[in-house]
């Protein structure tokens, strides 16, 4: 499976991306300190090897064969951020507020209440 795309995200670092299946619109919300487009083809990588405990999309993809991630649609940038400790902060409260998500995890247990309260840190969008 050959993998193109036109994104120009090789200039973001620090930031919360997320890739979205095509089909079902499924989510997986990260963070990395690196390019996001490195990051994307790891992904992608994981996907072609079978590597499915490094990958929650290669996870998906394996459960679900006929599922697409397309990368021209799937790859957005949701956020930059780069102090390390807000960026996680960040993962978590983008990932506990979608509710069409690829993984269970979401990361950072916090209380609900403050939660809420801290959703005003966020700027893009899930």
């Amino acid at each position: 499976m050959q993998f193109q795309y036109s994104l120009n995200l090789n200039y973001n670092t620090s930031s919360v991306y997320s890739i979205s299946c095509s089909n079902c619109n499924k989510k997986y919300i990260c963070v990395t300190e690196r390019k996001i487009n490195t990051r994307f083809q790891e992904h992608i990588k994981h996907i072609q090897k079978r590597n499915f405990k490094s990958s929650a999309v290669a996870l998906h993809n394996n459960n679900n064969p006929s599922h697409q991630i397309d990368p021209s649609l799937a790859l957005k940038l949701i956020e930059y951020e780069p102090t390390k400790f807000y960026r996680k902060l960040k993962e978590t409260l983008y990932t506990q507020k979608c509710s069409n998500k690829m993984i269970t995890n979401e990361g950072w247990k916090i209380n609900p209440i403050i939660a809420t309260g801290t959703y005003r840190l966020l700027k893009g969008s899930v």
